[in-house]
């Protein structure tokens, strides 16, 4: 078999098989618009960070500065799921958090990943947030630091 021949049958297969294959070496893009409460409006993202994790993994935290991911000036986030260490997979649940400088939390939504390449969601600040709660965030390897959740 030629290289020719080679490459051609070596694509193909890729082709072919690739969503058996899904996971770190196949991009995978969640992203959105960050609105305010009122559905409609973008958010200012000049000061938001994310984290971003697969829930039966959370030990796997995409941030906003994660290869592929990004917060972006025109109100929109991307989450790239070919990041993560370990492979994802179509069902998986990606779950984002937002916060601002500060480490408040101010939403939280999970994803279902498709094996399209890409899920559209939007996030809408301060929806989903457990008024009261406190969260958790890993600050170092050995170091949790509680953070409270504005009201």
């Amino acid at each position: 078999m030629n290289r020719k021949t080679f490459g051609l049958t070596a694509l193909l297969i890729l082709l072919f098989c690739g969503s058996s294959f899904a996971g770190s070496l196949i991009p995978h893009v969640v992203y959105g618009e960050i609105l305010l409460p009122d559905g409609i409006t973008r958010a200012d993202t000049s000061k938001l960070i994310y984290d971003a994790f697969v829930i039966d993994r959370p030990d796997e935290v995409l941030t906003e500065s994660s290869p592929g991911c990004r917060v972006n000036v025109n109100g929109t986030y991307v989450v790239e799921c070919s990041s993560f260490p370990t492979e994802w997979s179509a069902g998986d649940v990606v779950q984002i958090e937002v916060y601002d400088w500060d480490f408040n939390l101010l939403s939280t939504i999970q994803v279902e990943l498709n094996d399209t390449g890409t899920n559209r969601q939007a996030i809408e600040l301060y929806k989903d947030v457990l008024v009261g709660s406190a969260i958790e965030r890993p600050v170092g390897p050995a170091v949790i630091e509680t953070i409270p959740i504005l009201k």
